[in-house]
């Protein structure tokens, strides 16, 4: 036993407590009191008085209380029972919450008769009997159990792991499953697997809480704002999941056969790609490949964060049959291999399928090895003629390109560029900032939550404006270029620099050095150099052949 797999067992621990907390808390008393409702009687008694009265709580409420009296026989010995039930309101609706009250009130002297439940052994007191249906056991009994099974089966593989020195294995490729056979499965089915889990798991928690608060406080309570994001959560969780279920039917899967074998570092990357159904007429297919540094914290969290060191991306040669297409890139010798831990370099290829009516992604983690060893195929993938029509178009995708009479006008809008971070970070500052008003009206949550909600809340909400209405504009004239920084359209700062003080425009690598393995390029910046080593703009591209592009066109307009 060792302590990095104690550590490890902690959250699956978790599972298993609190699994069985909820089973001995609630469930099993539970159980119990279902058993002993099987022996409760069913007696009918009649309504004898109803009242209605209000009085004003510390608040400057209305409370008000409805109460009336039965009377039932059990036995030839006669019962009284009294029914309450109370609610506030505010002073402002009081003759209409009165006029309600007394439709109630009325609705029960109209009962016919009324039933109660009682035991036998106590007949002077009234028992409430639960209808429980085969849902509801199902989360009571079902989900605490499948709790503790899954914490118990992931604690017991934990401890049974053997870890297995692969830097002194001569082929550690082969003994990753999916590797060994060259037949490189994409990890659609298995990533699939995993949201359905997830989703069950969380929706099941999510409304479970839901309906207990429900239940507790009533469907218009101002409680239901803390919770009311988790079942909201969920049901994006299904959305997305039946998504990708959708896709995975419509479009297939698909596979690797790489030649070499495995990926070659200082040689080449290429081989095959397997499509189980045919790809729509028209298609195009993009390999992006990625080389990617895991990190685990050693903290309790257990974060997990992905740094890209390189990346090249080419296009498929697809044969006829459109289920298949070659492939090849050249990978630099300085890079490194695969890791076959979770933690480490980890090589990942992206496959983005484009037609006429849609697109779709598959996704392959591959095995990559210092072999420098050559593919048989002969056509590389960054030279295939889709590549500099696709890079224009990636151009187009980060910024407007319109021409002018005396010259091209560049705009670099934020809002296109980072669309999916401002609508979340818009979205969960406002969501806090509303909560925090709520909070303020009702105070169900101490008043520090105000400060700390609403600081993050307020941080979000604000860069998410910020950001989104910032706009880059660059204007290219025969004499010169002038940059403008604006939001909202109102420049905030201008900067010009003639054509004489141009000295080139270059690419150059945007550097990560946040590796223990070396600088590698994550990103290509396109720069303009003036009055010797002054940058004007610097625009950061992650395709290189968008990069080449840009930089093409400033030389030819400028002719450094």
């Amino acid at each position: 036993m060792t302590a990095k797999k104690v550590l490890a067992s902690i959250i699956p621990a978790l599972f298993i407590a609190l699994g069985s907390f909820f089973l001995f808390k609630v469930s099993i008393p539970q159980v119990f009191k279902f058993i002993e409702q099987q022996s409760f009687v069913q007696v009918e008694a009649e309504l004898i008085e109803t009242n209605l009265e209000w009085r004003l709580n510390d608040s400057d409420k209305y409370i008000y209380t409805l109460s009336a009296i039965y009377e039932y026989e059990f036995n030839d010995v006669q019962y009284s029972y009294k029914r309450e039930e109370t609610d506030v309101r505010d002073t402002t609706y009081h003759y209409m919450t009165k006029t309600n009250k007394e439709a109630i009130l009325q609705e029960w002297k109209e009962e016919e008769a009324k039933a109660f439940y009682i035991d036998p052994s106590k007949p002077e007191k009234t028992q409430k009997l639960q209808d429980i249906g085969a849902a509801f056991w199902a989360l009571l009994i079902g989900l605490p159990s499948l709790f503790v099974l899954v914490g118990g089966l992931i604690i017991v593989g934990i401890f049974k792991h053997k870890k297995i020195d692969y830097a002194s294995i001569a082929e550690p490729w082969l003994f990753k499953t999916n590797w060994k056979n060259n037949h490189i499965s994409c990890s659609t089915i298995a990533s699939n697997r995993g949201m359905i889990i997830v989703t069950v798991f969380w929706n099941l928690f999510a409304f479970t809480l839901f309906g207990i608060m429900v239940n507790k406080y009533g469907i218009d309570s101002t409680q239901l704002l803390l919770i009311i994001i988790f079942p909201i959560v969920g049901l994006g969780l299904l959305l997305s999941t039946f998504s990708k279920i959708i896709d995975l039917t419509k479009n297939g899967t698909a596979y690797l056969e790489l030649d070499p074998f495995p990926g070659s570092i200082g040689g080449h990357f290429g081989g095959v790609i397997f499509f189980n159904k045919v790809l729509p007429k028209n298609s195009l297919v993009e390999l992006k490949l990625n080389c990617v540094k895991v990190t685990i914290s050693s903290g309790d969290d257990k974060s997990r964060r992905e740094t890209l060191l390189w990346q090249t991306s080419g296009f498929v040669y697809l044969n006829k049959d459109l289920k298949s297409g070659q492939f090849r890139f050249d990978i630099p010798s300085e890079l490194k291999p695969s890791d076959l831990t979770r933690q480490g370099i980890h090589w990942y290829v992206v496959s983005t399928i484009s037609y006429d009516n849609g697109h779709f992604e598959r996704q392959f983690e591959v095995p990559m090895y210092e072999t420098s060893k050559k593919s048989s195929i002969s056509m590389a993938s960054e030279e295939h003629p889709e590549a500099k029509r696709f890079a224009i178009e990636l151009i187009n995708d980060v910024t407007e390109f319109t021409e002018k009479e005396s010259g091209y006008t560049l705009r670099f809008p934020n809002f296109r560029i980072l669309k999916t971070f401002l609508v979340f970070g818009s979205l969960l500052g406002g969501g806090l900032l509303a909560l925090v008003y709520f909070n303020l009206q009702d105070q169900f949550l101490p008043f520090l939550f105000n400060i700390g909600f609403g600081f993050i809340g307020a941080i979000f909400f604000g860069l998410a404006i910020f950001e989104g209405f910032y706009t880059l504009k660059v204007d290219l004239e025969p004499g010169g270029i002038k940059v403008y920084h604006k939001w909202l359209g109102i420049p905030f700062k201008i900067k010009s620099i003639v054509k004489n003080e141009m000295a080139e425009f270059k690419i150059g690598p945007y550097l990560n050095s946040d590796t223990n393995s070396g600088k590698h390029t994550a990103y290509h910046k396109v720069s303009l150099i003036y009055n010797g080593k002054k940058t004007a703009v610097a625009i950061r591209l992650k395709n290189k052949a968008t990069a080449q592009q840009m930089k093409d066109f400033f030389d030819r307009y400028y002719k450094l």
